[in-house]
């Protein structure tokens, strides 16, 4: 009877340690906040983008009620205008990193007006207690480009 009540409690004692363990490796993917990020057009000939291979400051500032996994957010420039709104979705995958796929659209009254398709894909990942970013965007009616950033 003590030999079953051993196993019983060793068993229990394992399937408790593998169930924290395993909530453990995936992080909660609460992202919300702004970030500082910096944008580069790309260099490939576009017709449609202006400026190839330039550099641009700006910030991400995104909402994200009770960490849920979609969110909104706004894209301001250097100055602090808001250029575009973008929504997406966002989930753990792993090593500490959490993937994210939006979209933006340009804002009324401001030289992105119209420009609504622009799809972005991203990677957070923490560096120490901070969350990082870096993707790429694509805008059929702009340029394409890649961007990182971290929350301030």
């Amino acid at each position: 009877m003590k030999l079953l009540r051993v196993v019983i409690v060793t068993a229990l004692a394992i399937f408790l340690t593998g169930l924290v363990s395993s909530t453990q490796g995936a992080p909660q993917c609460c992202i919300g906040g702004k970030y500082r990020a910096t944008f580069k057009d790309s260099t490939a000939p576009d017709p449609m983008c202006q400026t190839p291979g330039e550099v641009h400051g700006g910030y991400f500032v995104f909402h994200q009620p009770q960490c849920e996994p979609r969110f909104r957010g706004t894209l301001l420039d250097a100055q602090g205008n808001k250029i575009f709104y973008i929504t997406g979705v966002i989930a753990p995958i792993g090593e500490g990193k959490c993937k994210f796929k939006g979209t933006a659209f340009g804002v009324p009254g401001t030289e992105f007006e119209g420009e609504n398709d622009v799809t972005m894909k991203a990677i957070f990942y923490k560096v120490g207690d901070r969350w990082h970013i870096k993707g790429t965007f694509n805008n059929p009616d702009g340029c394409d480009g890649t961007f990182k950033g971290a929350k301030q």
